[in-house]
């Protein structure tokens, strides 16, 4: 069965919508882990590791938000990346104690 022009274009409009609308999901989790791999560098990564944590934490629960109003997807995205982020503070502090405690 063949769809019409008009048809293929909107449903590719629909896909491009939706990949639009996963971009903080990605972007939390990719700050998380980018977090995450700064985290474990002594010293200076203390000092890069806690912007990039907060900033993950609160493009996770944005794209949370986003996604329980039904305004965007990707909420494994947005909990992975809200997740990573508490855990790269968690490995912060932790290290910080275990060195200066």
């Amino acid at each position: 069965m063949r769809t019409s022009p008009r048809g293929r274009a909107a449903d590719r409009d629909r896909r491009a919508a939706e990949a639009r609308s996963a971009r903080i999901g990605r972007e939390a989790l990719a700050v998380g882990v980018l977090a995450n791999l700064c985290a474990v560098v002594p010293v200076i990564g203390d000092l890069i590791t806690i912007p990039l944590a907060l900033l993950a934490i609160g493009l996770g629960a944005w794209g949370l938000g986003r996604e329980s109003r039904g305004l965007a997807a990707g909420a494994g995205l947005a909990t992975a990346g809200l997740v990573l982020g508490v855990l790269a503070v968690f490995v912060v502090v932790a290290l910080y104690l275990v060195v200066h405690v």
